[in-house]
Formats: structure tokens, sequence, C-alpha cells
């Protein structure tokens, strides 16, 4: 009898993982990210919706935690990019800052960013790459993924840092160092090595 409702258990937790992944793919227009890098997302050409590397707000609050536990792949991104991969004027590779025009900036510096973090993600084309989090300075709680920290110190500097309040606070691989946006920067020649 145990052995039978521990069957049903397990598959009733695998039906509701299917359906899971399922409202996934439907927010993501039916592409993960690997598919869509494959498509040569990176191609200077494409243009979707801001560009191949653009910054996204999600279109509803969704916490960090909630963000990880789920998925970029199941984000469901703003309409349009907070940062488009235009206004990027040069990315410093190995320290990832980059300068972004005075209209992106002011776009960042309007946000109103909580204590608890403004998630967003960073994305070629529509297809979600890795995730981080606006972080306020004025914050107590920490945060152990990529963040950009507010107030921003320096016109049109955007630092993409590891962990909250330092790189002691951050847990896992660094996905800043992705070779797919490597490539594309490369190719529009704003990468500085």
């Amino acid at each position: 009898m145990v052995i039978q409702i521990k069957h049903v258990f397990v598959g009733v937790l695998i039906i509701l993982a299917l359906f899971a992944l399922g409202n996934c793919r439907n927010n993501t227009e039916g592409s993960s990210t690997l598919d869509a890098l494959s498509k040569s997302e990176t191609n200077a050409e494409v243009n979707h919706n801001g560009g191949p590397l653009s910054f996204y707000l999600t279109k509803a609050y969704i916490s960090n935690d909630d963000l990880v536990e789920s998925g970029i792949d199941c984000a469901r991104l703003s309409d349009q990019p907070l940062i488009a991969a235009a206004e990027i004027e040069s990315y410093r590779w190995q320290t990832h800052q980059m300068n972004v025009n005075e209209v992106a900036f002011e776009r960042l510096v309007e946000l109103e960013v909580p204590v608890s973090g403004l998630p967003f993600v960073v994305c070629l084309g529509r297809t979600p790459v890795y995730s981080g989090a606006f972080w306020t300075m004025l914050s107590s709680t920490s945060f152990s993924g990529i963040v950009i920290k507010t107030p921003f110190t320096t016109q049109g500097l955007v630092k993409l840092e590891l962990g909250y309040p330092d790189s002691e606070a951050f847990e896992g691989f660094d996905p800043r160092y992705n070779p797919f946006i490597r490539e594309y920067l490369s190719q529009i020649n704003k990468i500085q090595y």
C-alpha cells in the first residue's frame, strides 16, 4: 500500500513538473536558451526588440529567489529592453563594466530599487542568458547572484558585480563570461580587454 502511494505521489510530481515546463516554454515563445543560441542569435544583423544583447526587467515583479528557482527561461520579459545593444558604448570584459549612453543611464537612475533587489535578465535577442538584480547599497540583505549596485557613482558607468554586499556573498559559477556575449560584443567592436 505504501509503495503504491509513493508511485502515485511520484507520478503527480512528474505531471506537475511537465506542466510547469510547458508553461515556461509558453512564456519564452517556445525557445530554450541553448536552442536559440545555436540559431546564431549573436549575429550582428539580428535585431529583436532592442538588439541582440539587451538587459530586460520582468513584466511582473518576481523575487530574485523565485527567478532563480523557476529558471530564467520562465521569466516574462518586459516588452522593451531597459538597456538595448545600441545603447552600450563599451564593455570591459575583464571587469564587466560597461558604459551606456545618456538615455539608457537616465532610465537606470530613475529605477526604484527595493531593498530586496530588482531582477534583470541579460538576453541575446529575447533569449535569456543569465539573470541578476539591481541592488541598493542601502540594503542590509545579502544577495548571492550578479548585481548592479545603485545609486550609481559615475555617469554612464554600469558595473556587473558578483554578490552583495561583496563577492564573498556570491555562490555558483560566474555567468558573465558567456562566450556568445563576448562574440557579439567583439563583432560590434564594443569589447575592451
